[in-house]
């Protein structure tokens, strides 16, 4: 049997069901990771792709733009660090948990952008 992403989700962390922004995390992950690397564990590495940003964002990062690297008052400013770096992946037990995934399928991690 076949799992979609947001099942696998909802499997490993109960408290995601009925999360508001399951779907735009979901829609986002899509867009990261390039399903021909992945092949049949696609949407299993959607899954922890989503887990991760999820956990990520709780650590006072965001899922695009990774750590904060520094915030100014005056003019608003907010500057991040560099975003998926292999570091940031191993930040969470999901992120570490894509990394092995990938690393089954080809030896190295790759995503569509960077």
């Amino acid at each position: 049997m076949a799992f979609t992403a947001s099942t696998i989700v909802v499997l490993l962390d109960p408290s995601k069901t009925g999360d508001s922004r399951l779907a735009d995390m979901i829609a986002y992950a899509t867009e990261i990771l390039d399903e021909s690397v992945f092949g049949a564990d696609y949407q299993q590495a959607i899954a922890y792709l989503t887990l991760h940003l999820y956990a990520m964002g709780t650590r006072g990062t965001t899922a695009a733009g990774g750590p904060i690297a520094s915030e100014a008052e005056g003019a608003l400013s907010r500057s991040y660090g560099i975003g998926m770096s292999s570091d940031t992946w191993s930040m969470t037990s999901w992120g570490q948990m894509l990394l092995d995934l990938q690393r089954k399928r080809t030896g190295s991690f790759i995503t569509r952008r960077m």
